[in-house]
């Protein structure tokens, strides 16, 4: 799915939240062909050009988050648009790092392990550990490219000590 946007009406100085989550379900069912299950979304959403809220998304055991952004408020309808947010999971991440350790030393490691799931935004990054025996050792992991896809390329840089 790419970014779309949408408007509704807006009753206050906020969106109210469930008629956000509406109003995204039905976007990504235009722009997807399928209506999720069910959207959330946190809170009201300020009705003032350049707020931001994430929804997530759910169909059948699926789920992804969408970022909604205030582009516009004009006689009291909210113009919005949605992207939606891609994202590392923590073992693609440990995989990655596990890979390119691997091709760059010939070693490949006992284990590694992320903490979280990476947001695929380029400077996006977390530490993930890479164990080696009774070693272990820290690795900064930083996202360098996203494509068109939310696929992410991720570059490593590993600790010069050992923990």
């Amino acid at each position: 799915m790419s970014g779309c946007s949408g408007s509704v009406s807006v009753g206050s100085d906020s969106i109210d939240k469930d008629d956000l989550a509406s109003k995204v379900s039905s976007l990504i069912a235009d722009q997807t062909g399928t209506t999720p299950d069910s959207v959330t979304c946190p809170d009201d959403l300020k009705a003032e050009e350049g707020e931001k809220t994430r929804c997530t998304a759910t169909s059948g055991e699926d789920s992804g988050d969408v970022e909604v952004e205030v582009t516009s408020v004009k006689d009291g309808t909210a113009s919005f648009s949605i992207t939606p947010v891609y994202t590392v999971s923590k073992e693609e991440a440990a995989q990655q790092v596990s890979d390119q350790l691997t091709e760059q030393t010939g070693q490949t490691p006992d284990d590694v392990t992320c903490p979280e799931d990476l947001e695929a935004k380029v400077g996006e990054s977390e530490t993930c550990v890479i164990t080696a025996g009774s070693d272990t050792v820290d690795v900064d992991v930083t996202v360098s490219s996203v494509d068109d896809a939310g696929n992410a390329t991720l570059d490593i840089q590993v600790a010069d000590s050992v923990n």
